[in-house]
């Protein structure tokens, strides 16, 4: 806003007490108090999160609605070929491309001291170049004279990378659930089909399906049938549903369901855009998820255009279709009930979501501690002689009762695939990379929002005579010894282990030297020299036994994890698993099917 200079409270104000501004709900009333009363605190760099942000997908579309509701503000758009005329404007409506490229000498026309308000959409997107550079250049992450507003369902970016660099705080925050018990969103009815098609060889890349190979799997005659089929039979004839968006895979794929719409004599069109973020169709009542994916982010993108009101619109039917993935981890896929908490095979015909999110609370609530296999003995020959991919077996001295079992090493199948480094697992809820001579980054989920979040923890090699890490004397009296550093934050956050562990491996090739990075490999050489006597006094004295020869790297990673807690996790396991015997034990009335 270069010319008037608007303070961001006169904006807001202005905005609100405006008449021609619309009746506004009460969650946006909410919305716009906490922001001002966070601006009065100091917090100049806001983010809101809500499930549905209607960004308009053309710039011209920004413009009109801007002017509609301030006819004064002369509103322009900078594109392209459009030049803005920056020192007439109230409101510049910019392209992000055409100002944040870096060959482009766009931003040069813009004096920083001009503007207060800088306004973004989709803000999950602030953490890319384009957007830093542009913020960069008004100067908005070091200096406070920008108010930096943003809004997006989505305020985490897929890549893991932080936003907290450039937000201060998420100043509002309501969910999809919540907006549709209050009545703001459309009501979403789930009707989940199985298929006959297997995804689970498909490969993996960035978090999802590898779109070429989802492509073929899923782009099948018999697949593409059971689509229609289900569509003829849960929409059009049950339901008589009024307007249907369907998400492929990519384009063959939008093309062949079209024609097979079309084939059948229904009016069908396509489109070669990105639906996902932005769109407005409030008529749509019917999805049908035609595309698999592994992100939950982007199901919910998805599904969420079927969520905006219209007049005689009562519901949007969610059509969800479940392929066969066998592959059974907490990165698999994602569907309706995977989402809710349930099984992603379960069956579910016409059920609103809130009530499949009470049945899955109940459902958590009666659910009984599963039987533990941490007294498994036996291991499957996989033909692999890489002695770093085998299985360990240990036994803890200090139990009687607790038996051999496996572990185990850092090159599980699941981190092999997603990552070339040594990463090691300590529970579900933390992993550990240690890079030698540099110090170990540790993942870990928090308890409290369920986000992964990374700390460095630098060492360094101390000598006892004159703590002087640079002094090569060496002698019976100048024995060395590591120091460990306070823990430092990475810049990430992510909301499941592959994404965390992802932008934290992109962290270490940007910040760590290369002569160094090869150490946190999985196949560096070190690695396969035999274990030393001083690691294996280290697990003797956490009563560990080992029932092999182990490599250096195993030896270290098993350190690595009994030190962060892992073997208090197996003795949690011990105690479920005998807890769960005992009840077995009790239930002598309960009958057997």
């Amino acid at each position: 806003m270069p010319r008037k200079q608007f303070s961001i409270i006169s904006f807001f104000q202005r905005r609100f007490n405006a008449q021609l501004a619309p009746t506004l709900r009460n969650y946006q009333q909410e919305c716009i108090q906490s922001c001002l009363d966070e601006f009065k605190l100091g917090i100049r760099k806001q983010i809101v999160s809500l499930p549905v942000a209607h960004r308009m997908e053309l710039l011209d579309q920004a413009q009109i609605q801007i002017k509609r509701y301030n006819p004064s503000w002369n509103v322009v758009v900078d594109q392209g070929k459009r030049k803005a005329n920056i020192e007439d404007a109230d409101v510049i409506v910019a392209s992000v491309q055409t100002l944040g490229r870096k060959d482009s000498n766009r931003l040069e026309r813009y004096d920083p001291h001009l503007f207060k308000t800088i306004m973004i959409d989709e803000v999950h997107h602030a953490a890319a170049s384009t957007y830093v550079n542009i913020l960069s250049h008004f100067n908005s992450t070091e200096t406070d004279h920008v108010f930096i507003w943003g809004c997006s369902a989505t305020v985490r970016r897929h890549d893991g990378i932080a936003l907290e660099g450039i937000f201060d705080k998420i100043v509002y925050h309501t969910d999809l659930l919540q907006m549709m018990e209050a009545g703001w969103l459309s009501p979403i009815k789930v009707t989940t089909v199985q298929t006959s098609v297997d995804i689970s060889n498909v490969a993996t890349r960035n978090d999802d399906f590898q779109q070429g190979q989802l492509a073929r799997a899923v782009n099948v005659e018999p697949r593409n049938d059971i689509i229609y089929q289900s569509w003829e039979k849960y929409a059009k004839i049950e339901q008589n549903r009024k307007s249907t968006l369907i998400f492929a895979v990519d384009m063959e794929h939008t093309l062949t369901l079209c024609n097979l719409f079309r084939k059948h004599g229904v009016s069908a069109d396509y489109v070669t855009s990105i639906l996902t973020e932005g769109t407005d169709i409030p008529r749509i009542d019917c999805i049908l998820m035609a595309r698999p994916t592994k992100s939950s982010v982007l199901f919910q993108q998805m599904f969420g255009r079927g969520m905006r009101l219209f007049p005689e619109k009562k519901d949007c039917l969610v059509i969800d279709f479940v392929d066969n993935f066998s592959k059974i981890s907490s990165e698999g896929l994602i569907t309706f009930p995977t989402l809710m908490g349930l099984d992603h095979s379960q069956v579910v015909r016409d059920e609103n979501v809130l009530d499949m999110e009470r049945r899955a609370v109940a459902q958590t609530n009666e659910q009984h501690v599963v039987p533990s296999n941490i007294n498994e003995t036996e291991q499957e020959e996989d033909g692999d002689d890489d002695e770093i991919t085998k299985d360990i077996r240990i036994k803890i001295t200090e139990y009687d009762d607790l038996n051999e079992f496996m572990i185990e090493t850092s090159a599980s199948p699941e981190l092999r695939s997603l990552s070339g480094n040594s990463w090691v697992t300590v529970g579900e809820d933390k992993c550990v990379l240690n890079i030698l001579t540099i110090g170990s980054l540790k993942l870990e989920k928090s308890k409290e929002d369920g986000i992964w979040r990374g700390t460095l923890t630098r060492e360094s090699t101390i000598n006892n005579n004159n703590n002087n890490v640079n002094d090569n004397t060496h002698g019976p009296n100048n024995k060395q010894h590591r120091v460990f550093f306070r823990p430092t934050p990475l810049p990430l956050t992510a909301d499941t282990r592959s994404m965390a562990i992802r932008a934290a491996d992109t962290w270490v090739k940007q910040n760590i030297p290369r002569s160094q990075q090869f150490m946190a490999s999985r196949v560096a050489s070190f690695r396969k020299h035999p274990a030393t006597e001083a690691q294996y006094k280290i697990l003797k004295r956490h009563k560990v036994e080992v029932k092999q020869k182990l490599t250096k790297g195993q030896a270290m990673d098993l350190i690595t994890r009994l030190k962060l807690g892992q073997k208090k996790i197996w003795q949690q396991e011990r105690k479920k698993r005998l807890g769960y015997q005992k009840k077995q034990e009790r239930a002598i009335l309960r009958r057997k099917k």
